[in-house]
């Protein structure tokens, strides 16, 4: 039975919504709290001082929010809270912890704005914020992790596809292509066949190149979705992911399933990701490029 738990701990799992989109999860976090508190009243909050019950909670509700979403700002500067492809049920359990004891700090410092300061500044009372922030937060937060259960059911068994075993000639009848970065200040050419896979990262893509001196790499100021625009009439040029864009001739072997790929490329040394949205999508055009 244990193995099994810590099986499924281990097991990816899609990054918790308010971890990847802050400040909209802030105000669905915000929204929700509010509402439970205005519509179930429960008999462990009250207002404060001359305040009406609502203003008090609206208060709470949103000063929590935001110092949530200042913390997740905060976690997303450490790469173990931001890489998708190695997210897991633990990671989602332990953010969401993190999440509702941002919470409770968050409840009993707004306090001493709203309420008699002298009466709060004892260890019962901060604890008494932190149980309330999870037996209140604990609702939205888990539902919205819950929305990506689907993802622990099976998924089809683990895929290793051989593409093609070799890298592709040169084909001499190839045109040109040109791509122009949005400063139009800078122009970068290759053949077709010369390109392995696209990367992004912010406002710069790399592209890798296969040259008569090696792989190079070459990089232009522009966003992947311009760059992806000026490919579209090349059908071998697949969007796999956010960040990466392929050459299908330069394929090798598909490793993963449902849930995404790595993707060995001729002549490239890191695996490309095919991203869970994706896999669908490129087995399609997979299956059409290699019929």
């Amino acid at each position: 039975m244990l193995e099994k738990f810590l099986a499924v701990l281990k097991k990816r799992y899609p990054r918790h919504y308010l971890m990847k989109k802050p400040l909209a999860g802030m105000l669905v976090l915000a929204l929700t709290n509010f509402g439970f508190l205005e519509l179930y009243r429960p008999v462990m909050v009250h207002q404060a001082g001359d305040l009406s019950y609502s203003f008090t909670m609206a208060i709470y509700s949103f000063f929590s929010a935001l110092f949530v979403y200042l913390l997740v700002k905060l976690l997303n500067l450490f790469r173990f809270f931001t890489d998708d492809e190695k997210w897991t049920v633990l990671k989602e359990m332990l953010a969401i912890v993190i999440i509702l004891l941002g919470m409770g700090v968050a409840i009993y410092l707004a306090g001493f704005l709203i309420e008699t300061p002298a009466q709060r500044w004892n260890m019962n009372t901060f604890l008494d914020s932190c149980k309330n922030s999870f037996l209140i937060g604990i609702i939205p937060l888990l539902l919205i992790s819950l929305l990506n259960f689907r993802y622990l059911l099976p998924r089809g068994d683990w895929i290793e596809q051989d593409i093609n075993t070799g890298i592709p000639e040169q084909d001499s009848s190839e045109e040109l292509i040109s791509i122009k970065s949005k400063l139009k200040k800078e122009e970068l050419s290759f053949l077709p066949g010369q390109l392995i896979y696209i990367s992004s990262d912010g406002n710069y893509t790399d592209f890798y190149l296969d040259l008569d001196k090696g792989i190079t790499k070459m990089t232009i100021r522009n966003s992947i979705s311009n760059i992806e625009d000026q490919l579209a009439e090349i059908s071998f040029f697949i969007r796999t992911h956010r960040a990466f864009i392929v050459n299908l001739k330069r394929v090798s072997k598909k490793q993963g399933n449902a849930l995404g790929y790595k993707l060995t490329m001729e002549g490239a040394n890191q695996k490309v990701p095919v991203s869970r949205q994706k896999t669908r999508e490129f087995d399609q055009e997979l299956k059409r490029f290699l019929s």
